[in-house]
C-alpha cells in the first residue's frame, strides 16, 4: 500500500491560506495519513510537521530540483510508459526555436489522423530505429515506441528529445554536489525523493 505525499516547495498554506489550505492540509495529514515534504529555508508551521524538511539555501532551488531529476532518471524511478506516452519528453526539440518539432515540419507529406487541435509531433521510434511522426494516442494504439532519451541528426540538423535535454542539464547534480550547493545533507535529499516516488506511484 502507498500513501499520498504532498511536496510543499516554498509554499506556506498555514500562513497564506489559513482558512482553506492550512486546515485542509491538517485534515489530510490527520485523517488521510498524507505525508509532507517541505522545501523552505524557514522553519515554517509546515516544516515543523513535515516528514522530511529540506531547509534549502535561498537561491539554490533550481539545483535541488535538478538533483531530483538526476536521481530519478539515473535510478529508473519513473513510470516509463507514462513518460513515453503522456508527457512531452520524447518530443524532438528544435535547437533554434527551443520548441517541440511538429510532424509537418520534418514530414511535409504527413497526413494527421488526430484532431487538428492536438498537434502531431516527432520522436525517435524504437520500432523502426528512425525519426518518425508521433501522434497523440493511448499507448496501446500508438504507431510508434518513442525513445525518451535520444540525440542525433535528421536531414543534416542535430536534434535532441526533451528528455535528453533534461537529462544532460541534470547530470552534474549528484546528491553530494547538490548537498554542498544547497547547504543540505545528501541523505535527506535522497529520503525526500524516495518518499515522493514510492508514495506517488512513480513519475
Amino acid at each position: 500500500d502507498t500513501e499520498r505525499v504532498f511536496v510543499l516547495w516554498g509554499s506556506q498554506p498555514h500562513s497564506s491560506k489559513a482558512a482553506h489550505g492550512g486546515h485542509g492540509l491538517t485534515d489530510a495529514r490527520s485523517n488521510l495519513g498524507v505525508k509532507t515534504i517541505v522545501v523552505d529555508p524557514y522553519m515554517t508551521a509546515e516544516a515543523t510537521k513535515a516528514d522530511v524538511w529540506l531547509p534549502v539555501r535561498p537561491g539554490s532551488d533550481c539545483a535541488l530540483m535538478l538533483s531530483w531529476i538526476h536521481h530519478i532518471i539515473e535510478n529508473d524511478l519513473y513510470d516509463e510508459q507514462f513518460v513515453k506516452h503522456w508527457t512531452n519528453l520524447p518530443f524532438l526539440i528544435d535547437p533554434d526555436t527551443k520548441l517541440p518539432v511538429k510532424a509537418q515540419e520534418l514530414f511535409p507529406d504527413f497526413k494527421q489522423t488526430t484532431p487538428e487541435n492536438t498537434p502531431a509531433y516527432v520522436c525517435f521510434d524504437l520500432k523502426t530505429n528512425a525519426v518518425a511522426p508521433f501522434e497523440y494516442s493511448a499507448p496501446a494504439d500508438s504507431a510508434v515506441d518513442p525513445e525518451i532519451f535520444w540525440a542525433g541528426e535528421f536531414n543534416g540538423k542535430q536534434y535532441k528529445t526533451a528528455g535528453q535535454i533534461y537529462k544532460e542539464e541534470a547530470d552534474p547534480w549528484t546528491l553530494e554536489k547538490t548537498a554542498e550547493e544547497c547547504w543540505l545533507q545528501a541523505d535527506k535529499i535522497e529520503e525526500a525523493i524516495k518518499l515522493y516516488v514510492e508514495n506517488n506511484g512513480g513519475i
